[in-house]
């Protein structure tokens, strides 16, 4: 078939799309891989094309010629890429399912061993029961005092610094201004 023929086709088969009310693929938008193998045995008889993703691979006899191909296995020919994308995907399905099976079989022996330990959703950890306290670093008592909670960085978003209560503040700006006017007047000599 010539180049000529190949577009004639191509062309009919568009006419025909749009005969059946589908929309017509655009000229830059490859054709779907059955549609390729198609167009590609029609301009290379001899071709091997892989079936499943259109890759033209040879176009002649002479290039496939050691790897013994019947004419079955050429016709019905898959390219490494494609052949591997299908081993991936059945390892990934099958790895899967052990889990499924591992999981099923952790949550049936935690059932067995005396009530549902954890959440719902299988964990064996078991949830706080307020969500504040989560993270509390207790170690961070401030002024020794009893009374004072621990600084819990969940309460203010775990940013920064624990924060300090305004009496605190107060009373450190006082001390400060109190420094600054002993310095002042030791200074100047003046006794206010």
């Amino acid at each position: 078939m010539s180049l000529a023929t190949v577009e004639d086709v191509q062309e009919q088969t568009e006419e025909e799309a749009e005969g059946q009310g589908s929309r017509p693929r655009h000229r830059l938008t490859p054709p779907p891989p059955r549609e390729c193998v198609r167009i590609l045995r029609a301009k290379y008889p001899e071709a091997l094309v892989c079936t499943k993703c259109g890759l033209l691979l040879a176009t002649k006899a002479e290039s496939y010629a050691k790897s013994n191909l019947t004419e079955a296995e050429r016709l019905a020919y898959s390219c490494h890429e494609c052949r591997l994308e299908v081993a991936e995907a059945s390892k990934a399905a099958q790895t899967r399912r052990e889990n499924l099976v591992a999981a099923s079989a952790a949550q049936a022996a935690r059932r067995l061993a005396g009530g549902d330990a954890g959440d719902s959703t299988g964990s064996l950890v078991t949830p706080a029961a307020d969500p504040h306290q989560s993270v509390v670093f207790s170690g961070l008592k401030r002024r020794d005092r009893a009374n004072r909670r621990a600084y819990d960085p969940a309460r203010d978003g775990g940013k920064g610094r624990p924060p300090v209560p305004l009496s605190e503040q107060r009373q450190k700006a006082r001390a400060r201004d109190r420094a600054y006017r002993s310095r002042k007047t030791a200074r100047t000599g003046d006794a206010a």
